[in-house]
């Protein structure tokens, strides 16, 4: 009966009947058949297939692009490296050799770039008759990561890294974050012969996009050496614009380029300096004429063989700062 064939079904599983038909999968759908074969005839594409084929296969598999896409351009490598040399009051020899000299007061951009910023300090003292010598440097910018490193000279200066005295004697300083290293020592070749009979106590600064700076610390000036490449995106002030011409690093073309001093918002100088008055823009034309035909003659005694803009720039020395200057006025090659 019925009953006991559903007592019997669920209790022993007996007697329940024949199982329903099992319903099979349902077979997969077809996958859409693609326009083109991208592996046939590669090798051969650029004659073997049609201008719709290339197009498809460009677009969907990366191959038969008729359009050659250009390698990547390797960075320029840097230019050529040279220096600037600044010594006296101040006289320069730029990098690209060209000799002007600066013969005022007041804070000037050596260099000045998107990357590298260097300023100098020029300030007239008894040792050197009422002309301005170099006070003092400072370097900042992107590749210190915008941290000062600035240095003065014997008496009333220091070696600073971020308005924080270092290195009171000779020793080595690690510029934190890896950013190179500061050396003071007694190494090193003068700029200017003339202090050949002093001790010598020069800084080394290796810093990044090899740069290096070598400053000659004397009792109440320094004298600089700054030893780098052009920067790409271009570069100014009394070093000069390093583009290889040294006819455009005159003065006049230098600070028509550049100004005058370096504004208060720009200024990487945290001293305030006083000046003797307004900048003092004497040449030699302000020297009686006996009075330079006497400087030249004396420069010619004591430097054989010197001309042009160093004649010039030794006749001015002597002119308003002493005969001693005659000698003094020497670049070491």
């Amino acid at each position: 009966s019925s009953p006991k064939k559903e007592w019997c079904c669920h209790r022993v599983g007996k007697g329940c009947g024949a199982p329903a038909p099992s319903v099979p999968p349902a077979p997969p759908a077809p996958q859409p058949s693609l326009a083109y074969d991208c592996a046939a005839g590669f090798a051969n594409w650029q004659s073997g297939w049609t201008p719709a084929k290339q197009a498809w296969c460009c677009h969907r598999e990366g191959k038969g692009c008729s359009v050659c896409r250009p390698l990547p351009r390797p960075p320029s490598p840097p230019g050529p490296v040279k220096s600037c040399v600044l010594w006296g009051d101040p006289h320069y020899a730029t990098f690209d050799r060209s000799f002007p000299s600066f013969y005022m007061e007041g804070v000037f951009w050596l260099v000045k770039s998107a990357q590298v910023s260097i300023q100098a300090q020029y300030q007239a003292t008894p040792f050197t008759h009422g002309l301005a010598a170099t006070h003092a440097i400072a370097i900042s910018g992107p590749f210190l990561q915008n941290h000062r490193l600035t240095i003065g000279p014997l008496e009333g200066g220091a070696i600073k890294w971020d308005g924080q005295p270092i290195l009171p004697g000779y020793g080595e300083f690690g510029i934190p974050g890896g950013l190179g290293k500061v050396v003071y020592n007694s190494n090193g070749k003068l700029v200017d012969t003339a202090m050949s009979k002093l001790p010598k106590n020069i800084v080394h600064a290796w810093l990044p996009l090899n740069v290096h700076l070598q400053v000659m610390r004397w009792p109440n000036h320094i004298n600089v050496e700054i030893t780098m490449s052009p920067i790409a995106s271009g570069q100014d002030g009394h070093c000069g614009n390093f583009n290889g011409n040294p006819d455009d690093d005159t003065k006049d073309q230098i600070l028509q380029r550049t100004g005058g001093p370096v504004p208060p918002d720009q200024c990487l100088f945290r001293s305030v300096l006083r000046v003797s008055g307004p900048p003092k823009l004497l040449t030699l034309a302000d020297c009686p004429a006996a009075k330079v035909r006497s400087a030249e003659a004396l420069c010619l005694r004591s430097r054989p063989g010197v001309v042009g803009s160093m004649l010039d720039t030794c006749s001015f020395d002597v002119c308003f700062g002493g005969n001693q200057y005659a000698e003094e006025d020497g670049l070491s090659e």
